[in-house]
């Protein structure tokens, strides 16, 4: 019986041993790609993140400006019912805004760095908000977005604008869960926090079940005509 000649038998076992394997190689070429990807979408939120901090910190000592006091001074009032209802002033903050500062200052008390908390607190929550409700390659850009379309300047003030950004931020990120009546819940309970979310819902509505939302409906209606008439109507 005849065989291979050995230097032959040789070369054969070698290309068995050591075969070449573009698609192994292309894999974790691209592996390695996705790696430094997710890295560069991680180091870019972290980024809006510690901008939004830095802005927020930078200006803490800042003085207040005439609305900004107005408000401030409507905290102070001696009763609840004096801070909501005004008295001499026209109060258009939303309520839940002027209970969580009136909370806040009585643990923190009153000064022109506590009062620039609450709203760095609020830019934060819209940030992360909008972070967790956007797609995975887009969250850095969109978190952005919300916050240069704001403007640093609205965020960071002592008014109601930071808070409707973040609430608005919050819906939209539980529309994007699919749960229709935790979406239900979460809007009524923050509607006191940013009037601005009655535009949402005729849109926000149809992300109910079908059967439920005349029943969504009448929930935020009667919110929203129960602030009308006990917050909005009086100022």
């Amino acid at each position: 019986m005849e065989t291979a000649p050995p230097a032959i038998i040789c070369s054969s076992r070698s290309r068995r041993v050591i075969p070449l394997q573009p698609r192994r190689i292309r894999k974790a070429v691209s592996d390695m790609d996705f790696l430094l990807l997710k890295h560069v979408r991680k180091g870019a939120a972290l980024a809006v993140w510690a901008g939004v901090v830095w802005m927020g910190v930078a200006g803490i000592h800042r003085g207040l400006w005439l609305d900004e006091a107005w408000v401030a001074n409507s905290l102070r009032s001696a009763t609840w019912g004096e801070m909501w209802w005004g008295g001499e002033w026209l109060q258009t903050s939303p309520p839940l805004f002027l209970a969580l500062g009136r909370v806040w200052l009585a643990v923190a008390g009153l000064s022109v760095e506590a009062l620039r908390v609450v709203p760095l607190v609020f830019a934060l929550v819209a940030v992360g908000a909008v972070m967790a409700a956007s797609p995975v390659k887009w969250r850095a850009l969109a978190a952005a977005a919300v916050f240069a379309g704001v403007g640093p300047e609205y965020f960071f003030s002592f008014k109601q604008f930071g808070a409707e950004a973040a609430a608005v931020a919050v819906v939209l990120w539980v529309a994007s869960l699919e749960r229709p009546w935790v979406l239900v819940v979460v809007t009524a309970l923050l509607l006191p926090l940013a009037y601005p979310i009655a535009f949402l819902l005729p849109g926000l509505v149809w992300l109910v079940e079908p059967r439920k939302r005349i029943q969504a409906a009448a929930i935020w209606g009667a919110v929203l005509a129960a602030l009308y008439w006990e917050f909005v109507r009086p100022n």
